[in-house]
């Protein structure tokens, strides 16, 4: 079976993606705070939205209407159904809830917020497998519903070197893993492929965060 792409309307990143955000799998966006996965989040959603309503899970609180606007003037907001989680509990439940959904996509941004603050020595064990049961149905729902999800996650440096948040439990299921970091400079950034099933591992593209999304 061949599935398709996304193209999210910004050819440096497509280039990367080799065509854009791949469908039936979990591609994962990770990075430092404001780096601009959120940003990449809203250009998926805004590409999907010919195909039907875009589901993004804000567990950040970092979607504004706003914003979207700034990337996409007089962009069909209503079609993009923006759920608020409060919880880790939260983001199970409207996980496990998406089937009762059409959504062209499925944005989670992001995956590991809730996961960071209630993790303990006491809770790790737990955490890391409800959180694997969450991205194995996301990644299935992909598949069954042949479009693309895109899970934003956090990064930590230790001993110089940066480590992904849930890096097991994400590198185990993540089938696309892209590494975006700040670079010197107003907005610059990086994209750098960490895994992937098509593209060389290493590859990477600088951009720009600007008001109207990438450059």
């Amino acid at each position: 079976m061949v599935l398709g792409r996304t193209p999210v309307g910004f050819e440096p990143l497509d280039a990367l993606l080799g065509g854009g955000i791949e469908h039936g799998i979990v591609s994962a966006f990770v990075g430092e705070p404001a780096a601009g996965k959120t940003t990449i989040g809203i250009l998926l959603a805004l590409a999907s939205l010919p195909r039907g309503e875009a589901v993004f899970l804000d567990t950040e609180g970092g979607l504004s209407p706003e914003r979207v606007l700034q990337i996409a003037p007089g962009a069909p907001l209503k079609r993009i159904l923006v759920k608020k989680i409060p919880d880790f509990a939260s983001q199970e439940k409207a996980i496990m809830g998406l089937p009762k959904l059409k959504p062209s996509c499925v944005v989670l941004d992001s995956a590991v917020h809730h996961y960071r603050t209630a993790l303990t020595d006491k809770t790790s064990r737990e955490l890391n497998s409800r959180l694997a049961l969450q991205l194995s149905f996301l990644n299935n729902f992909a598949l069954e519903r042949e479009i693309p999800v895109l899970a934003t996650g956090h990064v930590y440096r230790k001993e110089g070197k940066v480590k992904v948040v849930a890096g097991d439990v994400l590198s185990y299921i993540a089938k696309t893993i892209v590494l975006v970091e700040k670079r010197p400079g107003a907005g610059k950034r990086s994209a750098r492929i960490e895994k992937s099933r098509c593209v060389a591992e290493g590859a990477s593209r600088s951009f720009s965060i600007t008001g109207s999304g990438l450059a």
